[in-house]
């Protein structure tokens, strides 16, 4: 069984067209399917502050959430309790706000920023977060899939094979398709597209947000950092064959991303 595409990119339906006209989150996700697909990828995972002046575009399994949380407080000088990624009104983002966010990120007067992660780390990762420890809320769009592929009750390294098998099926057909935990990060962050001033590491976070602290004129209070890893992929090393698999799906953003 095929994993299903990413639910980002399942817009436009007839719920969305009958609720647009009452409700915000309808009409973004209506206007956004008129877009192309490499927009609606990138589009409801952009946060912009409410001053407009820093502008994030997440790439999931590359400290996101922790990045959200450090821009909620810089909103509100508070912390926030909850899912920060959910739509609502603690953050500018997601489909409601795509089309403002948008105008943003093309105007000069601001800070655009994302992060990106070695390619095979972020991968064992996702592997780890949907498939053995099924904590992502998002898994269960996959868990028919998964169980139907026997990743579930398999081994780590025979489950590891078997998710690469089935992620390498969704990208010989067109891997802007893939769930965001597992694109290619420059899809996710659309690389060709948008004008970065500061493409962060997870593996120098902490260096890279002073850079951006730098560039806002703030400080670490203002901007603080919250770490949560929730998952525990530093505990399986991937097998050599493995690895060149993995790294052969990722070519482009080992290339793009220095890595």
């Amino acid at each position: 069984m095929r994993l299903p595409i990413a639910p980002e990119l399942q817009i436009g339906g007839a719920k969305d067209r009958l609720l647009a006209p009452l409700n915000a989150r309808y009409r973004g996700k209506a206007t956004l399917a008129r877009e192309t697909t490499a927009l609606q990828a990138v589009m409801p995972f952009v946060v912009v502050t409410a001053d407009q002046r820093l502008s994030y575009v997440k790439n999931s399994k590359c400290g996101c959430t922790s990045i959200a949380h450090a821009m909620y407080t810089y909103d509100t000088g508070a912390r926030f309790d909850g899912n920060i990624h959910r739509d609502g009104p603690h953050l500018q983002q997601g489909w409601a706000h795509w089309q403002r966010n948008l105008q943003v990120m093309k105007g000069q007067d601001r800070v655009l920023f994302t992060t990106v992660r070695e390619p095979i780390a972020r991968f064992v990762s996702a592997y780890f977060d949907f498939v053995v420890q099924r904590k992502n809320p998002e898994a269960r769009h996959y868990e028919t899939a998964f169980a139907a592929a026997g990743l579930y009750d398999a081994p780590t390294e025979d489950g590891l094979d078997g998710f690469i098998d089935l992620v390498a099926e969704v990208f010989e057909n067109d891997p802007i398709l893939a769930d965001r935990h597992w694109r290619p990060q420059v899809l996710n962050i659309a690389i060709d597209r948008f004008d970065y001033d500061v493409i962060g590491r997870l593996e120098s976070l902490a260096q890279d947000m002073d850079t951006v602290r730098d560039l806002l004129g703030v400080n670490a209070t203002q901007l603080p950092m919250r770490v949560d890893n929730r998952t525990s992929s530093a505990q399986y090393a991937p097998t050599a064959a493995q690895r060149q698999k993995i790294t052969a799906l990722y070519a482009d953003d080992f290339e793009a991303l220095g890595y």
